[in-house]
């Protein structure tokens, strides 16, 4: 590379034929690295370094330039160059940021030094002069232009032409894939945050007012995959999956059913609606109760009740004899039981009695004795009580016999008197036989149950005189 300068009459300040070149090399000998792209907003191809860094001065958003020896390509950076950054050292790219160009340039206009290890020769033209290498710098180093703007000095008259588009946006999670400045007439393609989905046109030109033209680009928020259902499986889902407003439907499966819609709904935030299958209750699933049945059925929802019955031979105690289908899918706990019938054939025995008819008994329900012909019952309650395990309670009677005329003991001249059957209550009388009068004495007493305990001091003795004896 070679510099040409030449100093004038006055040899105040440098006559300076490749300004640009100068200025690099004495910033650069030591930023020579790989060219970079990164925060490119521009770029230029087949110019020269002193017009990349004309470029670069005319635009406000420059702020550091990457220049190309080889393929002479000029790239413009948004960002302020950081040494440290690239530990590369190759000299086919030059690398230096907009403020050390206007500084160090401006110093050589004020000094008139020559920057050290820079050789001077004769070649440049011959009418340099202070005022070629202020305009060197031009007026839009430090110009009014903002930066969308491309500054243009045509003899010190700046203009501010619009040539980019800011990659800003104010729709909600999105953001632009190139964060750089997009030139006018060139595209930048809008992307969304993580855990959100785009819909919508995402490419979007920059106009020559240097905005964006309009999109309908929205983000919407990702939910995550429906939740598992227990006792459900998904049937349907709307096309936008999984996003904010997404819809799914469920089914439930064998065994669970709902009284509310299946269908969920991603809400803001990601989060899901709420929908659960309850599970339900199945006839073979019943509580047993032993000798009972649940009446034929299938599935029971909270709503449904079954209902138990016994088995032939027992009855429902006292109860409600319905159980519910809790929320759960668990039965409720049976509220009655089976209770064995007492019949008429199963009741204890009494000797000589038996139990007036009926058939079945219950609980509570009381069967009646009573004695066969000649036999009586003995004090006592005649009924018997129905358990609720089918068996009776103990009777507490008996049947005794009657004690008849015929088997009553002879009394000499004597007759009884009435009666053909007697109980232990009773008392037989004699009557003497005509002719016979009552001496002394009485009748026999029949004092206990089975046994005749006689009392024989009756005697009838025989009238012995054709006299009459007439009571006074």
């Amino acid at each position: 590379m070679y510099y040409n300068l030449k100093m004038n009459v006055t040899r105040q300040f440098l006559v300076v034929i490749s300004l640009q070149y100068v200025v690099l090399d004495r910033i650069m000998l030591s930023h020579l690295h790989p060219c970079t792209f990164e925060n490119a907003f521009d770029s230029f191809s087949g110019i020269t370094v002193d017009e990349c860094v004309k470029e670069c001065n005319n635009r406000a958003r420059c702020l550091s330039l990457s220049y190309n020896r080889y393929i002479s390509h000029c790239v413009l950076r948004e960002r302020v160059y950081i040494a440290s950054e690239h530990k590369s050292t190759t000299r086919r790219c030059v690398i230096v940021n907009r403020d050390e160009i206007i500084a160090s340039t401006e110093n050589i206009i004020s000094t008139g030094t020559t920057p050290s290890g820079i050789e001077e020769t004769t070649k440049g033209p011959e009418n340099a002069t202070s005022e070629n290498i202020t305009a060197l710098l031009s007026n839009c180093s430090n110009n009014g232009c903002d930066d969308q703007s491309v500054c243009a000095d045509v003899v010190n008259n700046v203009t501010c032409t619009v040539a980019y588009c800011i990659s800003e946006t104010n729709i909600s999670n999105a953001h632009f894939m190139s964060p750089v400045a997009t030139k006018v007439g060139n595209r930048n393609t809008l992307g969304c945050d993580s855990d959100y989905t785009a819909f919508g046109k995402g490419s979007v030109l920059c106009t020559e007012d240097g905005t964006f033209e309009d999109t309908d680009f929205v983000c919407v928020q990702n939910c995550p995959s429906p939740p598992v259902k227990v006792g459900a499986s998904i049937v349907t889902w709307s096309p936008r999956r999984f996003t904010e407003n997404t819809t799914v439907t469920y089914t439930c499966t064998e065994g669970y059913y709902t009284f509310i819609s299946p269908t969920i709904e991603c809400k803001a935030g990601g989060l899901w609606s709420a929908f659960e299958c309850t599970p339900a209750c199945h006839h073979s699933n019943a509580p047993t109760v032993a000798n009972g049945y649940l009446l034929p059925g299938d599935w029971y929802t909270v709503l449904d009740v079954g209902t138990y019955a016994c088995s032939d031979g027992y009855y429902l105690s006292p109860g409600n004899p319905t159980i519910g289908c809790t929320s759960t899918g668990v039965w409720d706990s049976p509220a009655v039981s089976c209770y064995k019938h007492c019949t008429h054939v199963s009741h204890p025995v009494v000797d000589f009695g038996y139990m007036l008819p009926g058939d079945p008994y219950k609980e509570y329900n009381v069967g009646t004795y009573a004695c066969h012909n000649g036999h009586y019952l003995s004090p006592g309650d005649p009924t018997v009580v129905c358990r609720s395990d089918g068996s009776w309670s103990f009777p507490g009677i008996t049947c005794y016999t009657y004690c008849i005329q015929h088997t009553l003991p002879a009394v000499s001249n004597a007759v009884p008197v009435h009666g053909t059957d007697y109980n232990f209550t009773m008392s037989a009388e004699y009557d003497c036989l005509s002719l016979y009068y009552l001496s002394s004495g009485t009748a026999i007493d029949f004092s206990t149950l089975v046994t005749l305990r006689i009392n024989i001091t009756m005697i009838c003795r025989k009238v012995v005189s054709s006299c009459l004896f007439i009571k006074t």
